[in-house]
């Protein structure tokens, strides 16, 4: 079809693609976050387009971890004679055009009610949080188009129906969420004995919708009880019935413009609304789909492109959509948890401060819903069959899901019928435990210096901004800062502390029963904000000290000067020793070494892929990267982790570049002066002084999952 660009003048039109999203031009690969990632769980391909198109382009997605069925769906059609790129305005010469009448949503979590089924990995993922602002979807969206739909359509009948009083994000009238519409769907506890939180967000396919769920959720997001949906996914004859005695062509017209409305189709195990239309001087019909991609953007098609196999029927007369629930967006307690999860998912009290604590056992209600989230033992679940369970994060791409055995113990560990946050006997006793469990070789949460026991930071330290954490409770000190840093630091401490160098500090937490524990404060220390009253049983971190035994072979190995060595994955040595002149390669995977040491003149070279050594003795490294740039030594900092499993002290003399998890060991860092980025944990941590120190935090947490 010839296409020429003209100058549309019709009102309606300009008012129609106002505020039409566009797709930016970028080349990346993200991880599940949005994040750049250095595993490909998502790659984004942009396609080159004409210039004469310069503005726009074509988001064309293709995920490797997909079903067969699931990437054909998703798949963005490129620009041809019966398609526009993603996110172009329709521009050619047409005769009319009626619409839009919607505005195109992403799927995303979108509120903060609490999402479990990630297990040890909520905080990272997001759990409590809106994920509005990431760049892709996660596990637990990628299968709900269904839920947008709904969503698109409640938005769009609610401005048709209040007109110029629409206010979109008006105060105490918020339009349905997402969250809000797959919760309503997938909420059974009054049916369903074995009911837990979990199930309120199911991950991937167990995410996706029947015929049944999508024409409930399409009346629940209307207020109608006659909307049906008709779709002939996974063998069903509902649409090819009813298109049978109905013009699908004559129903979306008419709809759109006689109704004002938008209309919801299915195509290839996809949901998309319709929400205008348009006639080519050639008589072509273009219509206007919205969330293509799952990611909120658009695309003109020609109408007879356009594999339809489902349709809803909305019965005009019955319109009337409902506003969201308004305690999805309130916190009467303010402990984090929603007034809306808490009344209908936990059945906590939240009518004011005071309930931030249901069974008044010292522990805030969040933190035991956090504490029996993260501790239950979940396992790869695929077909039936169980899988590795220690992979980091769990991969919950194709049905691949998180379980537990005994659904009960995620919200009962004394087995006693109540929820761990309502049960006042559930404190400590019982075998419960309040504070979250970790993996064996991860730093808690988003501290970048875990010390079970004390930390020392040495004058003229120069710290980053840095979280840090001492974990044992004493009356004697604990933490010691000598530097003199105006970055903001932030630590959270069990022990009395001393400040003796002019640091800043951003944030003080100090948790303890009684006044014994201490900050001394010298030569112009300042803290921006101190809270002493925390009682020592909500310290709300732990590491797993009960690292498992390795073996490490009989292998001695030598590396003398001028040569090259390279790290295969699965080597063991007894010792190995590089010296001064020698070069150490790392490659992707898992080395077990007994003895390391690295002479001062050694040097490492990074592989860009995580390289994990387990080790049982003695570690002595006084080598540097070989990476020229300090921004490129930084972005290798999340290529190595260094994982002790014995008592032997570490001694980190040069720069480092990495993450060490070391439990029962003494860390010693930077004794001669050096850059240190990344993230650590150690039984006693010491950076020296003179050492030059920054950390990377999240950036290192999002990189260094498997």
């Amino acid at each position: 079809m010839k296409k020429k660009i003209i100058t549309i003048t019709a009102m309606a039109l300009a008012n129609a693609f106002a505020t039409s999203p566009q797709i930016q031009n970028a080349s990346k690969v993200y991880d599940i976050l949005g994040r750049k990632y250095d595993k490909v769980t998502a790659q984004r391909v942009i396609k080159n387009i004409p210039a004469s198109k310069a503005q726009v382009t074509d988001d064309y997605y293709q995920y490797s971890s997909f079903p067969t069925s699931r990437r054909a769906a998703l798949k963005v059609r490129q620009p041809d004679a019966n398609t526009l790129a993603v996110g172009q305005d329709i521009n050619f010469a047409i005769t009319s055009i009626f619409g839009p009448y919607a505005t195109p949503m992403p799927a995303r979590k979108d509120t903060k009610l609490l999402v479990l089924g990630w297990g040890k990995h909520i905080e990272s993922y997001g759990w409590d949080v809106s994920h509005m602002n990431r760049r892709h979807w996660d596990y637990e969206e990628e299968y709900r188009c269904w839920v947008v739909a709904a969503q698109e359509m409640n938005h769009a009948y609610m401005r048709k129906k209040l007109g110029n009083d629409f206010v979109e994000h008006e105060p105490d009238r918020m339009l349905l969420t997402q969250d809000e519409i797959k919760y309503r769907m997938f909420h059974n506890e009054e049916n369903n004995p074995n009911y837990t939180p979990v199930d309120d967000f199911p991950f991937g396919g167990d995410g996706s919708a029947s015929n049944e769920i999508i024409t409930k959720a399409l009346n629940f997001a209307l207020g109608t009880t006659g909307t049906k949906f008709y779709g002939d996914f996974d063998g069903s004859q509902d649409f090819a019935n009813w298109s049978s005695k109905n013009n699908v062509k004559t129903y979306i017209t008419r709809t759109i413009a006689l109704s004002k409305a938008p209309v919801v189709i299915g195509e290839n195990q996809h949901i998309m609304v319709v929400d205008a239309y348009a006639f080519s001087n050639s008589g072509e019909m273009w219509i206007r789909l919205l969330n293509p991609n799952n990611d909120g953007s658009f695309q003109w098609r020609t109408f007879k492109s356009v594999n339809i196999c489902g349709i809803a029927v909305v019965p005009q007369n019955q319109v009337n959509p409902p506003y969201s629930d308004p305690l999805i967006f309130q916190d009467a307690d303010t402990d984090g948890l929603m007034d809306f999860d808490e009344k209908y998912r936990f059945h906590t009290k939240y009518a004011s401060i005071k309930d931030r604590d249901s069974d008044r056992d010292g522990v805030w209600d969040k933190d035991e819903i956090r504490a029996y989230t993260l501790r239950a033992l979940p396992k790869y679940v695929d077909g039936g069959v169980s899988s590795d369970p220690s992979e980091n994060p769990y991969n919950m791409w194709n049905n691949v899901y998180i379980t537990s055995a005994g659904k009960n113990f995620w919200a009962d560990a004394n087995h006693n019928g109540t929820n761990a946050e309502n049960d006042p006997n559930e404190n400590g006793s019982n075998n419960y435990n309040p504070r979250p469990v970790y993996a064996t070789d991860d730093v808690p949460r988003g501290f970048d210096i875990y010390a079970r026991e004390k930390i020392n930071v040495g004058s003229n330290v120069s710290l980053g901004y840095v979280s840090m954490a001492a974990e044992k409770a004493s009356s004697g000190t604990t933490v010691t800062v000598s530097a003199n840093s105006s970055s903001s630091v932030k630590l959270y401490t069990q022990g009395s502390v001393v400040f003796n160098g002019g640091a800043q500090i951003k944030i003080l937490e100090k948790f303890s029963d009684n006044n014994s524990v201490n900050v001394s404060l010298s030569n112009g220390s300042r803290i921006e904000l101190f809270q002493d009253n925390n009682a020592r049983k909500n310290w709300a971190w732990q590491v797993k000290t009960d690292l498992s035994s390795i073996s490490c072979g009989i292998n001695e190995t030598v590396v003398k000067s001028g040569k090259t060595f390279t790290l295969k994955n699965g080597a063991k040595y007894s010792s190995l020793r590089v010296m001064d002149g020698a070069t150490l390669v790392l490659e992707p995977g898992e080395v077990y070494i007994k003895n390391l040491v690295l002479n001062e003149g050694a040097k490492v070279e990074y592989s860009g892929k995580l390289t994990i050594i387990h080790i049982k003795g003695d570690v002595t490294w006084k080598a540097k990267n070989i990476n020229s740039s300090v921004d490129s030594r930084k972005s290798h900092a999340a290529d190595l982790k260094l994982i002790h499993h014995g008592t032997a002290p570490l001694n980190i003399t040069s720069g480092w570049y990495g993450i060490i998890y070391a439990p029962n060991a003494d860390l010693n860092l930077g004794s001669n002066g050096g850059d240190i980025y990344g993230r650590f944990v150690g039984k006693n941590i010491n950076i020296a002084s003179g050492s030059k120190t920054a950390f990377i935090g999240i950036d290192v947490r999002s990189k260094i999952v498997k």
